[in-house]
């Protein structure tokens, strides 16, 4: 990242802005290979085992902001109450003992009934991608977790994995519109015939709430379905809701009335240029600095 070097510029002003979207963990609930995943109590597990801070310090350079809902906090229909897991990894062993997942045989790795506790984690195989992946398992692997980064090219993370529901989990990110409704990603319509409920949760309550959502026209009535679509969401965690991106540009010292806000696009942080100015002022051409560039009218700019 160049985000260093932008800092220790002393000609660049730094501006962020959080961007409409999350990354996040999915796990197939559908998937035999990986029962455990199934059981809401070890993914709260794993949840609690997972240091978002750091790896947001650590992998990329403190660009965003940890993530407790599938909607951005700034969104009329968040809701803030909902469970929060903060990193605690005592927690998060305590639980997977009382689900039954321990280490039995001495050898690093939980299991239950003979099999071990392990999983592939798959991720788009650009670098950053790769980089969160890495270090998400070592988090897990600390809690006897074995978990096995693998990165793959987008296509195949798509076509081959998402799609036809291959995989095991997942990093995937989602980019956010201004209507909270997370239907196309979140019914149990969505699970099969090609949509995008890659994890395949299937909660009939959940479904009422987005069904109710999309029905009516009354924010505050909305807001209130959203709102216990979320703590549904937040307590059976059929996703890990890592962070929300944040991107920083630099622009020169010498501009200003600069302001920013949410980004849909990295090229809406342009949007309030027209109101940004450079504060000149006009000197006589015989008081200008020696080698300062001279603005002759009619006649362009002369060194």
């Amino acid at each position: 990242t160049e985000l260093p070097a932008a800092a220790a510029r002393d000609d660049l002003q730094l501006f962020s802005s959080v961007e409409s979207s999350y990354v996040s963990i999915i796990f197939n609930l559908r998937n035999p290979d990986v029962p455990f995943l199934q059981d809401p109590n070890v993914r709260k597990a794993l949840y609690y085992g997972l240091n978002r801070e750091a790896l947001i310090d650590d992998v990329i350079n403190g660009q965003g902001i940890v993530a407790h809902s599938l909607l951005l906090p700034e969104n009329w229909a968040y809701n803030p109450n909902v469970t929060k897991y903060d990193y605690n990894p005592d927690l998060a062993r305590q639980m997977l003992d009382e689900a039954g997942w321990v280490d039995s045989d001495g050898d690093g790795i939980r299991d239950k009934d003979g099999q071990p506790m392990q999983f592939l984690l798959h991720a788009n195989d650009e670098s950053v991608q790769s980089a969160l992946i890495a270090r998400i398992a070592e988090d897990w692997q600390a809690l006897g977790v074995n978990v096995v980064a693998t990165p793959v090219p987008f296509a195949t993370l798509v076509g081959d994995l998402l799609t036809p529901r291959r995989f095991e989990a997942a990093l995937i990110g989602w980019e956010l519109t201004g209507d909270p409704d997370p239907y196309p990603l979140w019914h149990s319509t969505q699970i099969e015939g090609g949509g995008q409920n890659y994890s395949g949760w299937d909660n009939a309550e959940a479904d009422t709430l987005l069904e109710q959502g999309r029905a009516i026209v009354d924010l505050e009535e909305r807001r209130g379905l959203y709102a216990e679509f979320q703590r549904i969401f937040t307590d059976e965690l059929p996703a890990l809701l890592l962070y929300y991106p944040v991107y920083t540009y630099g622009v020169s010292d010498r501009v200003h009335n600069v302001q920013v806000g949410s980004l849909n696009h990295a090229s809406e942080r342009f949007e309030t240029f027209p109101d940004w100015y450079i504060v000149t002022r006009r000197v006589p051409v015989n008081q200008a600095p020696p080698g300062a560039p001279v603005e002759i009218e009619g006649e362009g700019t002369q060194e």
